[in-house]
């Protein structure tokens, strides 16, 4: 399935890994699944301040190397959305106070720019990482005895 930006299809997808989480033994009561679209409508100003924020602490070769994600190189010439998106992404998990974030293999540079942000920033409490083929994400508050 195609999804380019396709809200619906990305949460038919999104359903479809909280399916395999419950297949993989995960009990739910402790689990809170979210989707960023509607965290960000509802909190706009929080979330815009964090990308804002994750842009200032990096430099454009820093973010221009996150460019992978889209499809592109590092040195094409990329349009100022282009920039800015890496930042979004990377916000996303901060913003939905993510313990563990699914995604791609293809956004392992977003994943590490999270990873780095939180030094820049003093978070000390470093998200979980699950990498996989597919390209949609899933980011999910997780409590320790979810797996108990």
């Amino acid at each position: 399935m195609r999804i380019l930006g396709d809200l619906e299809k990305i949460k038919i997808v999104g359903k479809y890994f909280v399916e395999i989480w419950k297949a993989a033994g995960m009990k739910l009561h402790n689990v809170k699944f979210l989707w960023a679209s509607d965290e960000i409508n509802n909190n706009a100003n929080e979330y815009w301040l964090r990308v804002m924020d994750i842009a200032r602490k990096n430099n454009i070769n820093r973010i221009r190397k996150c460019a992978t994600i889209m499809g592109r190189n590092e040195a094409d010439d990329l349009a100022v959305s282009q920039l800015l998106y890496p930042c979004m992404q990377c916000a996303d998990i901060f913003f939905l106070k993510a313990d563990i974030c699914q995604l791609g293999v293809d956004q392992r540079k977003v994943n590490m720019l999270a990873r780095e942000y939180c030094d820049s920033a003093g978070i000390t409490k470093k998200p979980v990482i699950l990498s996989h083929r597919k390209r949609i994400v899933i980011c999910l508050r997780v409590r320790h005895d979810c797996w108990t």
